[in-house]
């Protein structure tokens, strides 16, 4: 078979591969805002005007009503879909489809070219494409951020690769295109940062580039870019590594002051690391809201579990890079993408797991069963060893499988009611969980399944001030001032600088004409 056969044929299987997640995907193109969405979006002013633009890049507090983070290109991505289309969420959500389109385009050609393998290529494409690990990234729009720092982080992989391989044509144009990418991509997420060790895996598995003098010079032109952005971005807004709350009624105890215990955060980091392993290998149990509880290691077989398959990974890196070498660097791409995950459990207590982050990282694990299929295929033709009869059914049972499970979470991303009923159920520890599924019941005016998810609450979470300052509000809404003013004052004692707490019960004494304390 001549070379512009095969390059054709992998040409319309990869079509194939896009179309078929635009038919899985095309289920929750019109599904609502959610969670994030209505903060970041719904509810911004900044992305109202596309004369906004400029305060998008040098004030963070255009990034949510709620927190200040410095995410320009991600708002101004916004601020461009409110001009086309407005508040239409299948439009914002049509870019995110997009974005993964050309991502998986940009899998591909990073794969044929660091693995040299078009079976590999192709199906480490199909498995990046529709694994549910990446559903949520897809549907939930705050998750662009992942999306879009993904598909620049990709774009300067690949520029550099064609850069570096000395090949005729324009070599120049690609190296500037890929530092421009690299730009890009901290400028939409600082999780950019770990391209420079990207680019080094590059060097040590790409077949056709030799490291040496100019290898190094091309590698700091990039690490610079990224230590220059993460100077600038320190001197002019700080150097915090988590979203700061940007209005003092977002200081509810969301973003209290975290001092954490340094074993504790460093088990954190071990069990979210762990975390994202489990789902790559086993999707089963994805939700939007994850509880994943910061502790000591004792008695907790998720902690051990993920110290262990991160040894693994260490192992593997090592000792499969001459035997088993696209697995290796898999490995490799799956650690070096989780590692700014690392940070958060130090700064926060907040949101430590979320599938979307595992974005960039599904690249890695795709690569390990896109190698492992092609091998199975590759048997298949020669007819020379028992999984040869395995390779057609394991690859549809695979395909049905997560075909089936994206398709199932579209159908949950169109009902927010079971979107949410889905996280409290999958995540019984936590709180945010039965509080958004209240606030879901509220919007439709369902008061009454709000106010039983509130209760129900503050029964398994009675020392969190959150839970009974919600069901105050609750209370408030359906006009049982007592009720509510029982909460209020319980919030202020389990957090007395609470302060919407504060607030609202001065509005409530008020309404019940008791002005002294109104005041107070």
């Amino acid at each position: 078979m001549s070379l512009s056969s095969t390059l054709s044929r992998s040409h319309v299987l990869l079509c194939g591969i896009i179309g078929l997640t635009a038919m899985i995907y095309a289920f929750s193109l019109n599904s609502p805002f959610e969670y994030d969405d209505y903060h970041t979006i719904a509810e911004n002013p900044s992305i109202r005007s596309l004369d906004q633009l400029p305060a998008v890049f040098t004030d963070p507090q255009t990034a949510s009503l709620r927190y200040s983070n410095y995410r320009p290109l991600l708002i101004s991505s916004y601020a461009l879909n409110f001009a086309v289309g407005e508040l239409t969420p299948w439009g914002y959500r049509l870019v995110n489809l997009g974005l993964h389109f050309l991502s998986i385009l940009l899998v591909y050609l990073i794969i044929s070219r660091l693995v040299n393998s078009e079976p590999v290529a192709l199906w480490t494409a199909l498995i990046f494409a529709i694994h549910p690990i990446n559903n949520e990234a897809i549907n939930y729009l705050t998750a662009r951020s992942s999306l879009m720092s993904g598909f620049f982080i990709l774009l300067a992989v690949y520029g550099y690769i064609v850069f570096r391989e000395d090949r005729p044509g324009r070599r120049w144009a690609w190296y500037a295109a890929a530092l421009l990418a690299t730009l890009m991509a901290l400028l939409t997420k600082r999780t950019a940062i770990v391209l420079p060790l990207l680019l080094i895996l590059c060097e040590f598995y790409a077949p056709r580039l030799r490291f040496g003098w100019r290898a190094i010079g091309s590698w700091i032109s990039f690490s610079l870019v990224v230590v220059l952005y993460m100077y600038w971005r320190k001197m002019f807004f700080g150097g915090s590594p988590v979203p700061l709350p940007r209005l003092p009624e977002a200081q509810d105890g969301t973003f209290a002051i975290f001092h954490p215990d340094m074993m504790s955060a460093s088990w954190t980091v071990v069990k979210v690391m762990g975390s994202h392993l489990w789902f790559f290998l086993y999707p089963v149990g994805l939700n939007i809201e994850h509880a994943l509880i910061p502790s000591p290691p004792e008695g907790e077989i998720l902690a051990y579990l993920s110290l262990a398959g991160l040894l693994v990974i260490l192992w593997g890196i090592y000792h499969l890079f001459s035997r088993a070498r696209p697995v290796s660097l898999g490995l490799a791409w799956i650690l070096i993408a989780l590692l700014p995950l690392g940070i958060l459990p130090f700064f926060t207590h907040q949101a430590l797991f979320v599938e979307s982050r595992g974005y960039l990282a599904s690249m890695g694990f795709a690569l390990i069963g896109g190698w492992v299929l092609a091998r199975i295929t590759a048997k298949r033709d020669q007819k020379t060893a028992w999984p040869a009869k395995l390779a057609i059914p394991v690859a549809v049972v695979l395909v049905l499988w997560y075909a089936g499970t994206d398709l199932h979470r579209n159908l949950l991303w169109n009902d927010p009611v079971a979107l949410w009923q889905d996280a409290a159920k999958k995540s019984p520890h936590s709180y945010t969980a039965r509080a958004i599924l209240a606030q879901t019941y509220e919007r439709k005016q369902q008061f009454p399944l709000a106010l039983e998810v509130l209760k129900k609450s503050v029964r398994e979470f009675p020392n969190l001030s959150n839970t009974h300052y919600n069901l105050g509000m609750m209370y408030a809404k359906i006009s049982q001032p007592q009720a509510a003013l029982r909460e209020y004052q319980r919030t202020l004692e389990l957090e007395p600088s609470h302060y919407d707490a504060h607030i609202y019960l001065g509005h409530l004494y008020q309404a019940l004409g008791d002005e002294e304390k109104a005041l107070a």
